[in-house]
């Protein structure tokens, strides 16, 4: 654990330290959870001010953005948001070993994540982002957690609007970085697609080294003219010989996927324990990532078989004579189309139960309409909840119910998922299916 002088921190952030100076051994964000040895970084919210909470903690120190009648010393900065991100890529910096990967994208970001960190682990101690820590304040605490002896990092990067990815991308000094690519998930707060491909394009520029593009995409040839001469472009493609990495042989099953992985002019067969042709992109990605930090390609290949996924992302759960998919922890529109697909793959008496999908803007009723299209003759039944998911519900073709709440879906749903039946849960995270997820495992649990 590396101490830090608060006269050291304070210099680095332009502050002043007002009171005496110490050395901290940790940041915190959450006046709850801050001890003596950390520093607490008092941000402002749109329903809270930190500051309000400094007294109270017990956290060594403070950084404000306004002096305040407190015992523990405090560095007084302009914006206690901006110095959060400074004080991440100050711990980010210590790691001077680290090899690091930075990756973003419309969909899939959680996967690729976590499949890049199964893959990385031969090469030491490594941090990853853990949940949904992919934000302006998610990154730094991220990069928080960043020691001197720490050899490698992956690193999502979220967006909501142009510009994010272009602030929070380089704290993290990536020598590579992973553009999946960009569909029309949130597009409510970007405005356009094209704003969606213009904001994920920004991670390129943080790059040192190497940049993984997917080949696929329609905006490959605008995220190609954006990479500099002096980065090495990699990409990745389902079928397209010409990518670096690419696959052939794909085999879909209802437990898992199976491949055949070309990389840089070799031939592997592989296997990913989640089911899902989607997820050869995020594997092509990952690996090539991987293989650019130095791990051997089939060393990465096995470690990326133990993947099994997690808790609600594409989790299986055997129940008594059910089986539930619980993909509950969030949705964008090429999720749900790929969610869909793994359903109709299963066998029995297939019901998706879906939540509601957030920050689509004027686009949200069209979206979950085609939905509904989509899920005519993939999906035997289909249980919608919330405000907007009727409109799915609206066009689906076969036996459905719409629900005011998620309360109400999980007093029903003994009715609606007979003995052999399947029951997808997806929706994105506002929604909350969670609930409806925990519910089946309630009625028809094992133990």
């Amino acid at each position: 654990m590396i101490a830090y002088r608060l006269s050291e921190l304070a210099q680095y952030l332009d502050g002043t330290l007002v009171g005496s100076d110490k050395t901290v051994t940790g940041f915190s964000t959450d006046s709850r959870q801050a001890n003596i040895d950390d520093l607490f970084i008092a941000l402002i919210g749109e329903r809270f001010d930190a500051h309000d909470f400094c007294a109270a903690s017990a956290a060594g120190a403070c950084v404000v953005s306004r002096q305040l009648p407190i015992e523990q010393a405090q560095i007084v900065v302009a914006d206690t948001q901006v110095a959060l991100q400074q004080l991440g890529k100050f711990c980010r910096q210590q790691a001077t070993k680290a090899k690091v990967v930075a990756l973003t994208g419309s969909a899939g970001k959680t996967t690729t994540r976590e499949l890049l960190a199964q893959m990385m682990q031969p090469l030491g101690e490594g941090v990853v982002t853990q949940g949904n820590l992919n934000n302006d304040i998610g990154v730094p605490l991220t990069l928080f957690r960043m020691q001197p002896t720490t050899e490698w990092a992956v690193i999502e990067c979220g967006a909501s609007r142009v510009g994010d990815i272009g602030r929070i991308a380089p704290l993290a000094m990536p020598q590579v970085t992973i553009l999946l690519n960009a569909l029309d998930a949130h597009i409510g707060k970007f405005g356009s697609l094209e704003n969606i491909r213009t904001g994920k394009g920004e991670i390129i520029a943080a790059a040192s080294q190497a940049v993984v593009l997917n080949l696929d995409d329609p905006a490959f040839a605008q995220w190609q003219a954006r990479t500099p001469a002096a980065t090495k472009l990699l990409t990745f493609s389902m079928h397209n010989p010409k990518a670096h990495a690419f696959a052939s042989d794909i085999h879909c099953t209802a437990r898992d996927t199976k491949l055949t992985v070309h990389i840089h002019g070799s031939t592997y067969s592989a296997r990913i324990a989640v089911p899902g042709k989607h997820l050869v992109h995020n594997f092509l990605a990952a690996l090539l990532a991987a293989v650019e930090h130095g791990v051997d390609a089939s060393s990465a290949i096995a470690l990326a078989e133990s993947f099994e996924g997690f808790a609600g992302r594409m989790a299986f759960v055997e129940l008594q004579d059910r089986l539930l998919i619980d993909d509950s922890y969030n949705a964008s529109p090429a999720s749900v189309y790929a969610a869909i697909d793994v359903l109709a793959a299963q066998n029995g008496y297939k019901v998706l139960a879906l939540g509601d999908l957030a920050e689509l803007g004027e686009q949200s009723e069209r979206i979950h309409q085609e939905i509904g299209q989509y899920a005519c003759g993939r999906v035997d039944e289909l249980l919608t909840v919330g405000n907007i998911s009727r409109f799915a519900q609206q066009q689906f073709d076969g036996r459905s119910k719409h629900y005011a709440s998620n309360s109400d879906l999980t007093a029903d749903l003994v009715s609606h998922l007979p003995v052999g039946s399947v029951l997808l849960v997806k929706g994105s995270r506002g929604a909350a299916m969670d609930q409806v997820a925990d519910a089946a495992r309630s009625l028809w649990s094992k133990s």
